[in-house]
């Protein structure tokens, strides 16, 4: 279902099907969809980016839709060897390596890094150019014109569809159904967490599997 008729759909549930509100339905859908991703990890909403970090460079803006790092590693251009990057606070980094600019500052394969808002900072400072590849939980580009889809309006369809109405109570104003849907939603949410869990699960088990595989 795109997001005109995902509109469409949700002010019929509303009994507001001559566009008086669809302005507000708009933008809460939106709003939904927002609030709903920050909740869980899902597959649909996990993806990597590959960025360059420059020689004797060591800051790199993440993308602004990322909610969470889940995993980073940098990648040495002239061999392609991947390496982990390890996370840890600013005072520790600054400790291990006092030196990150001017005259003699410490370069080499960056080993760890510290993430200030958007900005990761690695320490050392690169040597040379590496490509730095993250996994990233993330929001979806907005739902905005009539031909967008996602996973909200198809997957996840109910899940959206009862986050939406129920916030949109002060504008339907006394409806008994409302009750129901809070309850429908938290047992819809409950089932979209156990999904969440089971989908990290799988991906531990294919870990120990491959792990196991390597010393048979």
């Amino acid at each position: 279902m795109n997001y005109a008729a995902y509109v469409t759909y949700i002010g019929k549930w509303i009994n507001r099907t001559s566009g008086e509100i669809d302005d507000i339905i708009q933008q809460q859908i939106i709003e939904s969809q927002y609030a709903l991703e920050k909740k869980f990890k899902l597959w649909p909403l996990i993806n990597e980016y590959v960025s360059v970090l420059a020689a004797n460079d060591f800051t790199l803006k993440v993308p602004n839709h990322i909610i969470s790092i889940m995993d980073i590693e940098i990648i040495k251009s002239s061999t392609g060897t991947r390496y982990p990057i390890r996370f840890i606070p600013g005072e520790f980094k600054r400790d291990a390596y006092p030196s990150i600019s001017g005259t003699g500052a410490q370069t080499g394969l960056p080993a760890v890094a510290t993430l200030r808002g958007h900005v990761l900072h690695f320490s050392p400072p690169a040597d040379e150019a590496y490509s730095v590849r993250i996994w990233g939980h993330h929001h979806l580009d907005p739902l905005c014109d009539d031909d967008d889809s996602n996973v909200w309006t198809s997957t996840y369809l109910t899940a959206l569809r009862l986050h939406v109405l129920i916030n949109l109570e002060a504008y339907i104003g006394s409806d008994e159904r409302m009750t129901t849907w809070k309850v429908l939603l938290n047992d819809i949410l409950n089932d979209i967490k156990k999904e969440e869990t089971q989908m990290i699960l799988s991906g531990l088990q294919e870990t120990v599997t491959d792990t196991e595989d390597v010393y048979l």
